[in-house]
């Protein structure tokens, strides 16, 4: 805020008649999550690890801003303004994402590990053809080092595993909440209300970005000299 001042002389740029601005912004966000685990044996060498959950987040924004000159006398509100030489804003935002996921993981004698699990993932931003998609995940690992660990080997070796994974995911932020729509912005053109449009046509019907990874490596970790991974 800058007051009127009280002589003359001063560039423009820096309101002589005085400047005041105001904005005010109010967040809301809900998280929740809610995870089930379910662990069981069959026989003396098989486990089983069963995990499902669920995630729902929810963000709300508004903003509003307005900026004025030429203020009256020793005040330095917005009401003393009597130029508003930048039409108010306001804008709201409303975004959600939720999503549902199951895990499976099978062990055989602490040796072999296979892990399959899948995600339905969705997100307000996207139309509801698009909002939720299935991306699935595996993964496997051998620890070979139990086969030898009666040997000598295994008194320099003490771990060797093998691991190999692949999974997707999708991009549920990669866009703002109405990015989809070709939003039309208030403008004031030669003092008048109007509408521009936007610098770039938006396509309603746009999906989330998919990613997939896949990786494999393997882990040692020797008695003497320490580990590595890989």
């Amino acid at each position: 805020m800058h007051p009127r001042v009280p002589y003359t002389g001063v560039s423009a740029d820096f309101f002589p008649d005085g400047y005041v601005g105001v904005a005010v912004s109010n967040v809301s966000q809900i998280n929740s999550d809610l995870l089930l685990t379910y662990e069981t044996t069959f026989g003396k060498h098989i486990t089983s690890t069963t995990t499902g959950g669920y995630q729902y987040q929810y963000a709300q924004t508004d903003f509003a801003s307005v900026e004025g000159r030429d203020l009256a006398p020793l005040i330095r509100n917005i009401s003393a303004a009597s130029n508003l030489f930048k039409l108010p804003a306001q804008s709201i935002s409303q975004f959600s994402l939720n999503g549902y996921f199951l895990q499976e993981t099978f062990g055989f004698k602490d040796q072999l590990f296979v892990t399959l699990a899948g995600r339905i993932d969705g997100a307000s931003a996207f139309s509801k053809e698009n909002q939720n998609n299935f991306y699935p995940k595996a993964s496997m690992s051998w620890v070979a080092s139990e086969m030898f660990k009666s040997s000598n080997l295994k008194k320099n070796l003490s771990t060797l595993k093998l691991r190999a994974s692949y999974g997707q995911a999708g991009n549920l932020t990669g866009i703002g909440a109405y990015d989809r729509f070709n939003n039309f912005p208030g403008s004031n053109l030669a003092g008048l209300p109007a509408v521009l449009p936007p610098a770039a046509l938006n396509n309603p019907d746009v999906a989330p970005e998919r990613m997939t990874e896949t990786e494999a490596g393997f882990d040692l970790a020797f008695c003497a000299t320490g580990s590595v991974s890989a």
